[in-house]
């Protein structure tokens, strides 16, 4: 704490799809900005934003949630600000913990402002362990929804990868489905018409290379910073430059085998 006596706060922040589909007002950048527009009202001093970004609420190995509460206990602030309490754990447990137990042990004085929670007070903490509990029943209500989702979507045979197979690409009005992409499907058919005719996977990846065959990577890649790094003109030969794992990935995807997926029957 400064010599001043003015409060240090710290500001966290946390989203991940624990929340379910919400509005913007519960994006990082909404959370950052109200509540450091809070911390100055307040007449405290910011001392860091710590902002775990894709992380449930109900996982407590979270980087900067660990590395806030680590410096809590070495005293380098004295208030904890959050949107709300979910935003600080979903895990009911965990929550009272902290809020009954560790954080006046360490001196903090935490503050939920949607919650309308203040320690420093006692504001709010008659309601602060119901209100743990609904959020930790909500994001595991939500877990199990996008799980179900998913497993539904995969039995209907609709695709799930963020990026799609080589040979394939996703179409544009349905980015669950996926179209043959010509003009990268004529090496996988190669790599599969070897594989009939009794090639290893060794040899299959030494043929590919000695043709020059733009590899898998030339394509996932292009467009990233990643393609820039690791194919850039210092780099050409990586282009065509295949391993083993490159040819296995491709024999055994399971959207590329067997007739069914289009890609070896021409």
């Amino acid at each position: 704490m400064k010599a001043s006596g003015t409060p240090l706060a710290a500001v966290y922040c946390r989203y991940s799809k624990d929340d379910g589909k919400t509005s913007d007002s519960s994006s990082i950048q909404t959370q950052k900005e109200m509540l450091s527009k809070y911390v100055v009202a307040q007449g405290f001093d910011l001392y860091r934003i710590y902002c775990d970004d894709g992380f449930s609420g109900l996982n407590s190995e979270r980087p900067d949630f660990k590395a806030m509460i680590a410096d809590a206990k070495s005293g380098k602030f004295s208030v904890i600000v959050t949107k709300d309490l979910s935003r600080l754990s979903r895990n009911h447990i965990e929550t009272d913990m902290y809020i009954e137990m560790l954080f006046p042990q360490m001196g903090i004085r935490y503050i939920s402002i949607n919650d309308s929670i203040d320690t420093e007070n006692n504001i709010g903490l008659d309601i602060a362990p119901f209100k743990s509990i609904l959020n930790e029943m909500y994001s595991r209500d939500i877990s199990k929804k996008i799980s179900s989702a998913r497993r539904t979507r995969l039995n209907q045979g609709l695709f799930m990868g963020t990026t799609a197979p080589l040979g394939y690409m996703k179409n544009p009005d349905n980015k669950n489905q996926l179209l043959i992409d010509e003009r990268h499907a004529p090496i996988v058919r190669r790599i599969f018409a070897l594989a009939k005719d009794g090639y290893g996977i060794g040899r299959i990846r030494q043929i590919m290379t000695k043709d020059k065959i733009p590899r898998p990577g030339t394509v996932t890649f292009a467009g990233m910073a990643t393609y820039e790094l690791f194919f850039d003109d210092d780099n050409a030969e990586n282009r065509t430059k295949w391993s083993n794992n490159s040819v296995r990935g491709i024999l055994r995807n399971p959207c590329l085998r067997g007739a069914s997926s289009g890609l070896q029957t021409r």
